[in-house]
C-alpha cells in the first residue's frame, strides 16, 4: 500500500510539472512577447513552429503564413496595426525574396526585397499617379530605372542613394528635354538641352543651372574657345 501512495505522489508531482511548464517562445516573437505581452499563436503553437498558421501581435501586427523553426518562412501576409501590409516571401523571420508592400495612403511597392529592404529590381507606384520603375538597394532607388512624374515628365538613367545622379534624360510634358549628366538630383555637369521646335544648346551646368545659354548654332569661335576654356578649368578642379 505504501508503494502505491508513493507511485500516486510521483505521478501528481510530474503532472504539476507539466503544467507550470513555461510556454516556448518562438525565435521571431520572443521579445514582443517578454515585453509587449503578445497575443501569441492563434493555432496550436507547434503550427506556429513549422507549418501554417497565424500569429497576433500585441502590437497590432497579424501574421498568417508559413514558419519555420518558428521563424516567418515562405509565404505569407504581415498585416500592420495602420493597415499597411506585406505580402510575400520570408526567410527567417525578415522580407526577402519578392512581395508586394501596400502604405495605408496606397502607395504600393512590388519587387525585390533583402533583410526586409527593397532592394533589386522593383516598381514602386505612389497614390498620386507618379512611379519609379527600377533598380533599388537597401529600400533607396539606386542604380538603372525610371521615374514618372504625374505632371511634370519623367527621367530615365542613373540613381543614387534615392536621387538622379549619373547620366540620364529628363523629359518634360511640352517635348523639351535634358540629356546629360546629373548630381544630387539636379542637373550638372556636361549636358544638351533640346527643344521640342528642333532647337538645342550644349553646355556646362552646375546646379540645375547652364553656364552657356547660347544655342550652339548660334556660337562664334569665341563662344566655342570660351566654353572650352571654361569646360577645362571645371573638370581640372574636380
Amino acid at each position: 500500500m505504501k508503494i502505491f501512495y508513493i507511485l500516486l505522489l510521483i505521478c501528481v508531482g510530474y503532472s504539476c510539472a507539466e503544467t507550470t511548464k513555461t510556454t516556448k517562445y518562438l525565435p521571431d516573437t520572443k521579445n514582443e512577447m517578454v515585453n509587449n505581452n503578445s497575443v501569441g499563436c492563434q493555432n496550436s503553437t507547434n503550427q506556429c513552429l513549422n507549418g501554417k498558421g497565424i500569429y497576433i501581435y500585441r502590437d497590432g501586427r497579424r501574421y498568417e503564413g508559413n514558419f519555420k523553426n518558428g521563424h516567418r518562412h515562405g509565404k505569407g501576409i504581415l498585416t500592420y496595426s495602420s493597415g499597411a501590409y506585406y505580402n510575400g516571401d520570408f526567410k527567417e523571420g525578415k522580407k526577402q525574396g519578392r512581395g508586394i508592400y501596400v502604405e495605408v495612403n496606397n502607395d504600393r511597392y512590388e519587387g525585390e526585397w533583402e533583410n526586409n529592404k527593397k532592394h533589386g529590381k522593383g516598381k514602386l507606384t505612389y497614390a498620386g499617379g507618379s512611379y519609379y520603375d527600377g533598380m533599388f538597394q537597401n529600400d533607396k532607388k539606386h542604380g538603372k530605372g525610371k521615374q514618372v512624374y504625374s505632371m511634370q515628365g519623367y527621367y530615365e538613367g542613373d540613381f543614387q542613394n534615392g536621387k538622379r545622379h549619373g547620366t540620364g534624360v529628363y523629359k518634360w510634358p511640352s517635348g523639351n528635354y535634358y540629356e546629360g549628366e546629373f548630381k544630387n538630383g539636379n542637373r550638372h555637369g556636361k549636358g544638351t538641352f533640346s527643344f521640342s521646335d528642333g532647337g538645342y544648346r550644349n553646355g556646362y551646368w552646375e546646379n540645375d543651372r547652364i553656364l552657356i545659354r547660347k544655342r550652339q548654332e548660334d556660337w562664334s569661335e569665341t563662344d566655342r574657345t570660351e566654353f572650352r576654356i571654361i569646360f577645362n578649368s571645371i573638370l581640372n578642379k574636380g
